[in-house]
C-alpha cells in the first residue's frame, strides 16, 4: 500500500515538472495591466514579482545554453541536481542583481526567496551572462521584470500595449490543455516582434545593453527524469535577442 502510494506521488511530481516548462509564459502573459510605480516599476501592486517571468533555472537546463557558458562536468551535475522551479510562473530567484529582491536575496522573488543556489555554483561572470539570456529568452514578457523595466522606463501606456500584445498572442488556453514548446515559442516570437515596435530608440539601445549579445539557439530543456526533449525553439532571435532582424 506504501509502495503504491509513493509511485502515486512520484507520478504526479513527473507531471508537474513536464507542464511547468510551457506553462510559464502563458502565466506571465495573463498579469493583470501593470501600473507604474506600484509594487515595483511596471508591476501591479501587491504582484509578487517573479511571477510570469522565465526563471534561470530552467534557462540554464538547456543544452545550448550550457555549451554557451561552457559550464564544466562537475557544474552540469551540480545544476542537474537541484530540485526543479515550482509552478507556473516559476517565479523563483536569480533575475535581479543586488537590491532587486529584498532581503530574502539578490533574486526577483521578492522577500524570503532565499539567494539563488546557481550564484554558487557559477562563477560571476557566467551568472551574469545567464541572467541575460533569461531575460531574452522570456521577451517580451521579462519587458516588465523590474530590473528590465528599471533600464527601459516603460510610460503606462507602452506598458498596456505590452499587455495587450502579449494577450493576445498567448490567450489563456482551454481547461484540461497547455501548449507545446514550439507553438509557445512561435507565439513568444510573434509577441516579441509587435512588442518591439513600442520601444524608442533609446530604449532598444538599453535593451541591447542589458542583455548583451543576441543568442537565439533555444532548445527545449530536459527537466530531472528526463522530462522535456532537446528540440531547438521556434522563433530564433526575434523572440529575445535586440530586435527582430538583429
Amino acid at each position: 500500500m506504501k509502495r503504491t502510494h509513493l509511485m502515486a506521488l512520484v507520478i504526479v511530481a513527473a507531471l508537474g515538472s513536464s507542464a511547468l516548462i510551457t506553462t510559464s509564459a502563458v502565466a506571465g502573459a495573463q498579469q493583470g495591466p501593470p501600473m507604474s510605480g506600484q509594487g515595483g516599476p511596471g508591476m501591479r501592486g501587491g504582484q509578487r514579482p517573479g511571477m510570469g517571468m522565465g526563471n534561470p533555472q530552467v534557462v540554464i537546463r538547456m543544452k545550448t545554453v550550457q555549451r554557451h557558458l561552457k559550464l564544466t562536468a562537475d557544474q552540469i551535475a551540480e545544476v542537474d541536481a537541484l530540485r526543479p522551479p515550482r509552478g507556473p510562473g516559476m517565479g523563483g530567484p536569480g533575475m535581479g542583481g543586488p537590491g532587486q529582491g529584498g532581503p530574502g536575496g539578490p533574486g526577483m522573488g521578492g522577500p524570503g526567496m532565499g539567494p539563488d543556489p546557481l550564484a554558487e555554483i557559477l562563477q560571476p561572470a557566467q551568472y551574469a551572462r545567464l541572467k541575460q539570456l533569461t531575460l531574452q529568452f522570456d521577451a517580451p514578457m521579462s519587458f516588465r521584470n523590474p530590473m528590465a523595466n528599471q533600464a527601459l522606463k516603460l510610460t503606462q501606456a507602452q506598458l498596456e500595449s505590452l499587455h495587450e500584445i502579449i494577450q493576445n498572442a498567448m490567450p489563456q488556453p482551454e481547461p484540461g490543455t497547455r501548449p507545446d514548446w514550439a507553438t509557445m515559442q512561435a507565439a513568444k516570437a510573434k509577441a516579441q516582434k509587435q512588442a518591439w515596435t513600442l520601444l524608442t530608440n533609446a530604449q532598444k539601445q538599453a535593451w541591447s545593453r542589458l542583455t548583451g549579445q543576441v543568442f537565439s539557439d533555444w532548445e527545449q530543456p530536459i527537466m530531472p527524469g528526463g522530462l522535456g526533449q532537446g528540440g531547438r525553439g521556434q522563433g530564433g532571435r526575434g523572440q529575445g535577442g535586440r530586435g527582430p532582424g538583429n
